[in-house]
This record gives structure tokens, sequence and C-alpha cells, in this order.
């Protein structure tokens, strides 16, 4: 936790994926991710930020008018928050496949509501 912003984040060596309707639409947000802040950049902030590469990703995506969200870093905070919460219930899952599946499905509704339509 840091103490100045009282947020936990998960530790630098935990993958950290945005969940979404489809293996292409993460790779594609990985991808922008990448174009924007540039691949050098994009990986330091991944090794070391998690919660920082889901706030830049959401802030380009606000920035090039795909995403209606007054408060990006509540909004990802909030989304980063419910997949630490998914990561936490694995491993006393039934069913761990059925628990990510159905953890991604909420966090893709709950981003989609934010999405600009076009």
């Amino acid at each position: 936790m840091s103490a100045r912003s009282g947020i936990v984040s998960a530790p630098a060596s935990t993958p950290i994926s945005t969940p979404a309707k489809s293996r292409t639409t993460r790779a594609s947000s990985s991808r922008e991710a990448q174009a924007v802040l540039g691949e050098p950049r994009y990986r330091e902030i991944e090794e070391t930020y998690p919660t920082a590469l889901l706030i830049a990703t959401l802030r380009a995506l606000k920035r090039d008018g795909e995403l209606h969200a007054d408060d990006v870093d509540l909004l990802s905070r909030m989304i980063d928050a419910m997949i630490c919460k998914i990561g936490l219930l694995l491993p006393h899952a039934d069913d761990s496949r059925k628990l990510r599946r159905n953890g991604q499905k909420i966090v893709a509704a709950v981003l989609e509501t934010f999405r600009q339509k076009v």
C-alpha cells in the first residue's frame, strides 16, 4: 500500500491484464498502449507499475475519443481492484477457469458502459 495514496497495487512481477470481450480486443488494447507510450516506456511501466499501465491505456482511449469517463483515474483503480479481487479468489475456486471467465465478463461489461459508441 502506498502511504501517500492509500492504494494497494500488485507487485511488479504480478501479470495484470485488462479483461475484455475477446483476445483480439485485449491484444488491441495492449498494442494501443505500446503505440502511445513507445515500447521501452511501455515495458518499463508494465514491469514497475502495473496500475499505471492500466491508467495510461484508459487515458489514451479517452484522449482518442473511445472512452467516456469523467474520472479515468478512479475508473482505472476500480477496474484494477476488480482484477485483483479475481486473482485473490482464483486459488480458492472450485472451478478457476469458470471464475476467470465470469470475472472477465464482469470487467468487460463495466468497461463497455464507458466505451464511446461510434
